[in-house]
């Protein structure tokens, strides 16, 4: 019988000392491992994060019934954990609430590195397109100004539904999740 068929256990009693010595240290390592990914993962707290406002006034750019408009967001992360994280890209995507088949706008950031146990600040740079002529946008610019009360209603908030992609990267394996929410402000 082979050794393999006799292999009870990950130190491989049957093979040569020097065999069972580099399996036995092979599996410590991996339980090691094991074991700091688990604490680690015990220890996670999810980061605070906060949008400050712009860093500027918007800019806008009107030509032939689109409207542009270009912000730059100031975001701010608070991670109490005891790991940074750098992501490689950070995607968000801005949808009008019951037009999830239409892209308002959206945002990409690259390279955001996010310090272990204090606070991160960058700009985020975010951009939405309306389209004022296309049939598809019509409802979505009637219930925007019907909110900011150009029709004659009292104003009303503005929300907006937005994804948020960011991409981190383990050795040369790119990991994308997707997270979804809200955000609502006042009409300008």
């Amino acid at each position: 019988r082979r050794c393999f068929d006799k292999a009870c256990c990950g130190c491989m009693t049957c093979c040569p000392r020097w065999a069972r010595y580099c399996s036995c240290v092979c599996l410590l390592l991996l339980l090691a491992v094991g074991i700091t990914i688990g604490v680690l993962a015990a220890l996670f707290k999810v980061p605070q994060v906060s949008v400050s406002g712009m860093d500027s006034q918007p800019s806008v750019n009107v030509s032939n019934a689109n409207v542009n408009l270009g912000f730059q967001l100031q975001i701010s992360v608070n991670n109490p954990n005891v790991e940074g994280i750098t992501f490689d890209t950070i995607v968000a995507k801005a949808y009008y609430p019951g037009h999830s088949n239409i892209q308002l706008g959206g945002g990409e950031k690259d390279n955001v590195h996010i310090a272990k146990q204090g606070f991160t600040n960058f700009t985020f740079p975010f951009n939405l397109a309306i389209q004022m002529n296309s049939p598809q946008y019509q409802s979505i610019v009637d219930d925007l100004f019907n909110r900011c009360g150009l029709y004659g209603s009292p104003q009303q908030p503005i929300t907006i539904n937005y994804d948020v992609i960011p991409t981190i990267k383990i050795g040369v394996i790119p990991i994308s999740f997707t997270i979804s929410n809200h955000a609502q402000f006042d009409c300008p």
